[in-house]
């Protein structure tokens, strides 16, 4: 974050409701001009009532089991792990999430902080990801998100079975070196929270009442498709608070803003699957500014929505995030094919070296995200030439000459498409 960071955003604890009011509510539009909104600088926004008008709360459940079957994924991998196996459903779980299971949240806290909620269900009920997950065929497999998980899910099932890969992370990975965890996870941070931003809620605002509240609520329909978009993009309600190198360190991603000693996931937390990725590619760029460009866009297009703009101010606002979006996906397929690169080239043939599978992993899983969002500037065809070029998993040996050149001829793809400068593909702050 850039153009807002030197602000003090803790303030909208203590921002007197009238002032927030006045933001959130201006004059209807009249068609003479462009509506007149002063946004807030945090993404707190107040109904009629004064009390907030924004619920995200499913998304934010969501984001979490995204990010935690990573680990669940993981779990025979730990060298204290007892079991002689560990069946395809414990990882799936966290997929086909219900109530009744209770599931604790795997994300922990650090800096002598707990978390407001410990089970996903705390947060909202009724969440899950497999009613989400787009059903679109996965350009370079052939198959939907959901066959992909359940596939990788029972390779690492029948893995744990191998008593030479319990306790190791080869238990995670397949036969060819490909991190199965970081698929799962990453493809559905793709498939689910990218593809319901942009292809759902974000494609489908415009059209949505803005006219009456919701029955029981103090918010309109339009109101809250743009809140569970702003849900999926995982970022703190005073994201402008974090420069950008804090929020490429894990533990400082997160802070107790209200001083309670916890850590709410629902307004307190910058998730990796965006928020974090965007600022990470923002670092030492400037004057690339993503990340508020990003936030800034949430919050005028929100207050627009509030104001009764026209659909045309509030498709502007959408059109600048869902292209940062696409911008930080494709960014990481930048980023991943350049580590896979320098990991290939100290690569001796004997031992797959380390960080190989990770790295690899994450540039395949990011190029499968770029199909979700509909505003994309890749094409399908496109899409398909850079998944050909990546392959289904790092090549070593004899063909590792022959793949290093087709990582170049697709990191050439994406650069072209995406009008990548030289200064931005170049800066180490992209690895």
């Amino acid at each position: 974050m850039q153009s807002l960071k030197t602000k003090n955003f803790a303030a909208w604890l203590v921002l007197p409701a009238a002032l927030l009011l006045a933001a959130c509510f201006e004059s209807p539009n009249d068609d003479t001009g462009p509506t007149d909104v002063t946004p807030p600088s945090s993404y707190v926004f107040l109904g009629a009532d004064g009390q907030s008008s924004v619920d995200y709360s499913g998304q934010t459940a969501r984001l979490l089991l995204i990010h935690d079957i990573q680990s669940a994924a993981r779990v025979p991998a730990d060298t204290g792990y007892a079991l002689t196996s560990f069946a395809a459903s414990e990882i799936l779980k966290y997929y086909t999430h219900l109530d009744a299971d209770s599931l604790n949240i795997r994300t922990s806290v650090a800096g002598g902080k707990t978390r407001y909620h410990a089970k996903y269900a705390q947060i909202a009920s009724g969440k899950s990801l497999h009613d989400k997950v787009s059903s679109a065929t996965v350009i370079g497999y052939g198959l939907n998100t959901q066959a992909l998980v359940t596939l990788w899910a029972g390779q690492i099932s029948t893995n744990a079975l191998d008593a030479t890969k319990r306790k190791k992370a080869a238990v995670y990975l397949d036969s060819n070196g490909v991190d199965l965890s970081q698929m799962i996870s990453k493809v559905l941070a793709g498939a689910v929270a990218y593809h319901q931003a942009t292809a759902v809620y974000l494609q489908e605002v415009t059209s949505k009442d803005n006219a009456a509240l919701v029955s029981g609520k103090n918010y309109t329909v339009m109101e809250h498709n743009w809140d569970e978009a702003f849900g999926y993009f995982g970022a703190a309600v005073n994201y402008s608070d974090y420069s950008d190198d804090t929020l490429n360190i894990a533990a400082a991603s997160y802070r107790d803003n209200n001083n309670d000693g916890k850590i709410d996931f629902r307004s307190e937390y910058n998730f990796s699957m965006m928020g974090r990725y965007t600022a990470r590619r923002d670092r030492g760029l400037a004057p690339q500014d993503w990340s508020g460009d990003a936030f800034k866009a949430f919050l005028k297009g929100r207050a627009l929505i509030s104001a009764k703009a026209s659909a045309a101010e509030i498709a502007a606002q959408r059109a600048i995030i869902v292209d940062v979006w696409d911008k930080t996906y494709a960014s990481n397929v930048i980023s991943y094919i350049k580590g896979t690169k320098d990991i290939l080239a100290v690569d001796t043939g004997l031992v797959a070296p380390s960080g190989l599978a990770g790295n690899w992993s994450e540039l395949k899983a990011f190029a499968v995200c770029l199909q979700f969002n509909p505003y994309k500037k890749i094409s399908d065809a496109d899409l398909a030439k850079l998944h050909a070029y990546i392959g289904t998993y790092p090549v070593r040996g004899s063909g590792k000459a022959a793949y290093v050149a087709k990582l170049d001829s697709a990191f050439t793809l994406v650069k072209s498409v995406y009008g990548f400068s030289d200064a931005q593909v170049n800066a180490t702050t992209w690895r």
